[in-house]
C-alpha cells in the first residue's frame, strides 16, 4: 500500500491539485472572489445581488478564472456565478411581463457569462495548450541532457576503464615475457622457480601449487602463498578423484561445474594435468589454490591450460639436458673434459702406461677465492680460464679435465716425466697468472704434481708446491 501510494505521488509530482477535474485553486478563489462580492451587496449595495447593474461584477470572477485556468475553470466559474446570481434569490414578475420574457432577463446574465468563459477560456487553454507542450519539450530536453550527461560521464569512465585495462595487459605481457625467460631454465628445480613467476604473472593467482608425478604419487614440489591455516593435501595417490581425473583422464577442471566443484572438494580452483606437448606424458599438475572473482575468467581457464603445456615442455628439456649432461663427455661450458671420466681415463691410462712401460704424470689445481666478490665471480670464469691456460701451457696431447670437487683441473700428461710434468706445471702457473690478472681475480692457486706411473716399478713421491 505505501509502495503504491510513493508511486501515485512520483506519478503526480509537478502536476496541480484538481477536483472533478476542477483546479483546486481555481475553487478556492471562486468562493473567496464571489463571497467577497455577495459581502460587498449586502452591506454596502441593494442586496439584489447586482442584479439591474451593467456590467454585473460576476464578470471579474469569471473571466479572471477563465483566462487564468483554462476553459473548464472558467465554466465552473460561470456556474458559480449563476448559482450565485439565482439560487435562493426571489425574483418575481415584474407588471407586464410574461413567463417567456421573465425566463429570458433571468438568463441573460448566465448566458452572457457561459458565452464569455468559452471564449475566454477557449483562447486560454490554447495557450495552456502551448504553455504546457513547451514544458513537455522542456522537460524532454532537460530528461535528454541528463541522459547525454550521463552517457559521456559512463563513456568517460568506461575509456579510463579500458585505458588502465590496457596498461595493465602491456604490464601484464611485459611481466608475461619475464617470467617466461625465467622458466627456460636447465634443471627442473629452477624451472619450478621460474613457474611461480609465470603463473602470478598469467594468472594472478593468490595461492598455487604445482606437483610432480613421483613413482605414481602426486607430491607437492612447489606450493606458493600457502597460508598456515590451509588443510590442503599435499600427496595425492592413485583412486583419488583428483588424481584419477587430472592425471589418469588428463582432464583440466575447475570449480565452475559442479562436477568439478565435487571433485576438488574445497582443494582448489583450477586443477591440470603438466604434460610433455610431444609425447603427452603426464609429468605432474598445476592447482591454483584461490583466484579473485575477478581473475576467474573463460579467458584464464583457456591461459591455465596452455600454462600446463608450458611448463610441461620446460620440464621436459630441463629432464632431457640433465640426462644429455649425464653422459655428455665435455664440461658443461664445454671447456674441459668432464670429471666423470676423469677416474675411468686416469685409470685406464695408468693401466696402459705400466703395461707399456711409459711415463704418466698429473697436475692437480686447486682455487680457492679469498674475497666475496671474487668467490660469486670465480665459478662462471673458472672453466674457461683453465681451458685458456691449459691451451697455452700445456701438450696437444695432454688432457684437462675438471677436478672431482669443481673447484679446479686435472691435468693428465701422458709421457710426461716427473721433471717434465713439474716445467709444464710451472708453464700452467704463469699462464694461470696472466688469465687471472687480466680477470682481476684475488684467488689462490694450489698446484700439486703426481707421478703415476715413471716407466719403473717404484713409485715416486708426491710433491707438493703452492703458488700464489
Amino acid at each position: 500500500m505505501w509502495s503504491r501510494t510513493k508511486r501515485w505521488r512520483k506519478k503526480n509530482e509537478g502536476r496541480p491539485r484538481q477536483f472533478l477535474g476542477i483546479r483546486l485553486a481555481a475553487v478556492y478563489e471562486a468562493f473567496i472572489l464571489f463571497g467577497f462580492l455577495l459581502a460587498v451587496d449586502a452591506f454596502l449595495g441593494a442586496g439584489d445581488r447586482f442584479f439591474t447593474m451593467q456590467p454585473h461584477p460576476f464578470w471579474i470572477p469569471v473571466l479572471l478564472i477563465a483566462a487564468q485556468y483554462g476553459l473548464e475553470n472558467g465554466l465552473f466559474a460561470a456556474a458559480v456565478a449563476s448559482i450565485a446570481l439565482l439560487g435562493f434569490h426571489d425574483l418575481p414578475l415584474q407588471p407586464g411581463e410574461d413567463i417567456v420574457s421573465h425566463t429570458t432577463r433571468l438568463a441573460f446574465n448566465p448566458a452572457l457569462w457561459i458565452t464569455g468563459a468559452l471564449l475566454v477560456g477557449g483562447l486560454a487553454e490554447r495557450h495552456l495548450g502551448r504553455t504546457r507542450d513547451a514544458g513537455r519539450a522542456r522537460i524532454m530536453a532537460e530528461t535528454e541532457t541528463g541522459i547525454l550527461r550521463e552517457s559521456v560521464e559512463h563513456l568517460a569512465q568506461a575509456n579510463e576503464t579500458l585505458e588502465n585495462r590496457v596498461a595493465g595487459q602491456l604490464a601484464t605481457f611485459a611481466g608475461l615475457y619475464e617470467a617466461a625467460k625465467a622458466v627456460e631454465r636447465e634443471t627442473p628445480g629452477e624451472v619450478l622457480i621460474g613457474a611461480a613467476r609465470l603463473v602470478r604473472s598469467a594468472l594472478n593467482a593468490k595461492e598455487f601449487s604445482i606437483f610432480l608425478l613421483n613413482d605414481g604419487v602426486l607430491e607437492a614440489a612447489l606450493c606458493e602463498g600457502w597460508q598456515t591455516q590451509n588443510n590442503f593435501d599435499r600427496r595425492y595417490r592413485a583412486g583419488s578423484p583428483l588424481f584419477d581425473h587430472v592425471i589418469a583422464r588428463k582432464a583440466t577442471i575447475h570449480v565452475a561445474l559442479p562436477a568439478g566443484e565435487a571433485i576438488l572438494a574445497h582443494q582448489g580452483v583450477l586443477a591440470g594435468p603438466i604434460l610433455s606437448p610431444e609425447s603427452r606424458t603426464v609429468r605432474g599438475m598445476l592447482k591454483i589454490e584461490r583466484l579473485s572473482f575477478e581473475d576467474f575468467t573463460p579467458a584464464a581457464v583457456h591461459n591455465f591450460k596452455v600454462l600446463c603445456d608450458w611448463l610441461g615442455a620446460a620440464l621436459g628439456r630441463a629432464e632431457d639436458l640433465q640426462r644429455a649432461r649425464a653422459t655428455s663427455l665435455m664440461a658443461e661450458d664445454g671447456s674441459l673434459l668432464s670429471r666423470r671420466l676423469l677416474s675411468r681415463i686416469e685409470d685406464l691410462l695408468a693401466r696402459l702406461a705400466k703395461r707399456e712401460q711409459f711415463a704418466l704424470s698429473a697436475i692437480d689445481i686447486d682455487i680457492e677465492s679469498a674475497s666475496d666478490s671474487a668467490r660469486e665471480a670465480l665459478p662462471g670464469l673458472l672453466s674457461g680460464l683453465l681451458s685458456a691456460a691449459a691451451a697455452e701451457a700445456l701438450r696437444g696431447t695432454d688432457l684437462a679435465f675438471e677436478s672431482r670437487d669443481g673447484r679446479g683441473c686435472c691435468m693428465l700428461l701422458p709421457g710426461a716425466t716427473e721433471k717434465e710434468a713439474r716445467e709444464a706445471a710451472t708453464r700452467l702457473q704463469l699462464a694461470l697468472e696472466r688469465q687471472l690478472s687480466q680477470a682481476k681475480l684475488d684467488v689462490d692457486v694450489r698446484a700439486r704434481v703426481r707421478l703415476i706411473n715413471s716407466g719403473k716399478t717404484e713409485e715416486l713421491a708426491v710433491d707438493d708446491k703452492k703458488v700464489t
